[in-house]
């Protein structure tokens, strides 16, 4: 079936995929797509994706974890399913914290170069 989904248009592909539940489909790429129709069952993590909170939490409850319903869905995957976190929720990069300090510096230091209104009276 790889072959004949190479003839395919990104259309065509992107209707299957949506058909199979897989989610983003629509941001994939052709070549993306293609490999994962191919495949014979979908990569657990691309399952893991779709479950909803309330199948979370059942699962979570049939395990006995505590605190079901005061858990965010992403925390609820974290304790099911760590192996999935890095590639479910990707950590947000440091640099943008750091970016954002500089930043509260820079307005701080540029703060006495405001005009002063008194100045422009006439």
């Amino acid at each position: 079936m790889g072959c004949v989904m190479e003839h395919m248009s990104l259309v065509e592909l992107k209707l299957l995929a949506k058909d199979k539940h897989i989610k983003y489909y629509y941001t994939k790429s052709k070549r993306e797509l293609i490999s994962l129709l191919s495949l014979p069952d979908l990569p657990k993590y691309l399952t893991v994706q779709k479950i909803t909170i309330r199948a979370l939490r059942e699962e979570a409850k049939q395990k006995q974890i505590e605190r079901i319903w005061s858990k965010s869905r992403q925390e609820l995957i974290e304790v099911l399913y760590p192996e999935f976190m890095d590639l479910l929720y990707p950590k947000v990069q440091v640099w943008h914290q750091q970016d954002t300090a500089h930043q509260d510096e820079q307005n701080q230091c540029n703060t006495h170069e405001h005009d002063d209104p008194q100045q422009h009276s006439s």
